[in-house]
């Protein structure tokens, strides 16, 4: 590392000093032979060491694992060079790099996925908002199905209830009534149910980390969208075990990245396309994924903006941003399914629980 003192004679430290101040991730700015000449504090966190000795053994280790042909690849008004790295030491942390080239150096930002932050949290919300208002249009669909019901068999039961003025009632009055009462029963239950989970969207708990089946996660989300879909003259289907498919995981924040990662596809799809959910085991130890569309065309700098580590929150693709950030602190990764040589959806890898 370079003194402090030498940074007041450095225009590149000084400049990794100020993105420190305006970014809220990792900055380091690294100079030839991919030496660390600065690192912010939020830097010096990501990977583990605050001593500069330390710290620059630990960032020789991560940059060889960037490899010398990435480094050559990036040029000065290039998009970034964007990876997920896996830490090979002890620490088993992932980081997610942002590569950018400035002259003779480069302005690295770094952030540990495992670990959210402020950021992370307003994104969530910010996703959350847009993903939920898509489940609640189509939970609430979902309930006036019940409730048409309801007022409908309570008319019946008036009409009924009017002839005990006429004298005795007959046998398959009864009846029939008695299956009114049923339905108003059945229906109370669903209604229940449907406004159950139209509060849980509004007030969820945190739950931890649980097991978790991918399969039926999928079919959940499904289910949600599925009113919304039809409206936008789109099929939505799920290919998936009916066998339990285990991760370990957040549930709340997979189901959030799920619904978030179908809306993008869905916003991307022409009428007439089916939407595709599907699940499988690959080996004994990953989870395959993959959500897309057949009429789907995703933003061509959609992988740009979903993997972007400075200032995510500007991203028009905020749901696409959140469920990157979900998938890779589950132990993940996500990449853009490509059919035809056309972008319509993700593929999505998570180490079974």
């Amino acid at each position: 590392m370079v003194p402090a003192d030498d940074a007041l004679h450095d225009p590149g430290l000084r400049l990794g000093a100020v993105l420190a101040r305006l970014l809220p991730v990792g900055v380091l700015i690294v100079g030839p032979g991919d030496v660390c000449r600065y690192a912010s504090p939020l830097a010096r966190k990501a990977i583990g060491e605050t001593e500069d000795a330390a710290l620059i053994t630990a960032w020789q280790r991560i940059a060889d694992g960037v490899g010398a042909d990435a480094w050559a690849s990036v040029r000065a008004g290039d998009q970034p060079l964007q990876l997920l790295l896996d830490v090979p030491d002890e620490t088993r942390r992932r980081l997610r790099l942002e590569i950018h080239r400035i002259d003779s150096a480069y302005i690295v930002l770094v952030r540990d996925v495992r670990v959210d932050d402020t950021t992370d949290r307003t994104l969530f919300l910010a996703s959350e908002a847009l993903a939920h208002r898509r489940a609640l249009s189509g939970l609430v669909h979902e309930a006036k199905g019940p409730l048409n019901n309801f007022q409908l068999t309570l008319t019946l039961l008036s009409a009924g209830l009017e002839r005990l003025d006429t004298g005795g009632i007959a046998a398959d009055v009864t009846a029939r009534w008695r299956r009114h009462f049923d339905v108003l029963r059945a229906e109370t239950v669903r209604l229940t149910e449907r406004l159950g989970e139209i509060d849980a969207l509004a007030h969820g708990v945190d739950a931890g980390w649980v097991p978790v089946d991918v399969s039926a996660a999928l079919r959940d989300v499904m289910r949600l969208l599925r009113h919304e879909a039809t409206m936008n003259e789109l099929a939505i289907d799920v290919d998936a075990p009916s066998d339990a498919l285990t991760i370990r995981g957040d549930p709340r924040a997979l189901q959030l990245a799920l619904l978030g990662l179908t809306a993008c596809v869905a916003d991307a799809a022409e009428p007439g396309g089916v939407i595709r959910l599907r699940a499988e085991r690959r080996g004994n130890a990953r989870v395959h994924m993959c959500i897309d569309a057949t009429t789907a065309t995703l933003p061509i700098d959609l992988h740009t903006t979903m993997f972007r580590i400075g200032c995510a929150i500007d991203s028009c693709d905020t749901n696409a941003s959140a469920g990157r950030l979900i998938i890779e602190a589950h132990g993940g990764s996500i990449v853009l399914h490509e059919d035809s040589g056309v972008q319509r959806g993700f593929d999505i890898e998570l180490p079974s629980g």
